[in-house]
């Protein structure tokens, strides 16, 4: 009897355990989402990915309005949040969400959010850059590859 009451003690500790360690890694990776104000984020990259969707056919520039209706409806924060929070609970552990958290509530965490927009745009503006500055030599690549494609072979 004593042994089926520790294996009973054991199993409630083991189970109570387990939810109280996944609530505190959704816990943990809600505030981490609020800390990289992933509500406002999300809704930027809904209303791209809608525009996006809408302009890539002229099929769904017809329906434009109901497109932007059902993602205004559908495709809100408080839809997307749980599986983004799984997302989150499933790549890091209890322990990496405390440090992630830690990180970024900190002065240099806040500023790097604040930043990483502004990084972000620098970071594609010198991607551009690079790419035009190198337009010669593409062209030239291009040119070679298509006489390739027109000089028979031997």
């Amino acid at each position: 009897m004593k042994t089926l009451k520790i294996c009973i003690l054991t199993f409630i500790f083991i189970f109570l355990s387990n939810g109280v360690y996944a609530a505190s890694s959704e816990q943990l990776a809600d505030n981490l989402l609020k800390l990289f104000h992933m509500p406002e984020v999300t809704s930027k990259m809904v209303e791209k990915t809608v525009e996006i969707e809408i302009n890539s056919s002229t099929d769904t520039k017809a329906y434009a309005n109901v497109i932007r209706m059902f993602a205004k409806k559908y495709l809100t924060w408080e839809n997307l949040k749980k599986p983004i929070i799984k997302s989150y609970t499933d790549a890091f552990t209890l322990s990496e969400l405390q440090d992630l958290n830690t990180f970024f509530s900190s002065s240099t965490g806040k500023k790097f959010t604040d930043k990483s927009l502004d990084l972000g745009k620098a970071i594609r503006k010198s991607i551009q850059a690079s790419i035009l500055s190198y337009q010669g030599k593409l062209q030239e690549m291009i040119v070679d590859a298509e006489l390739k494609k027109m000089t028979p072979k031997k």
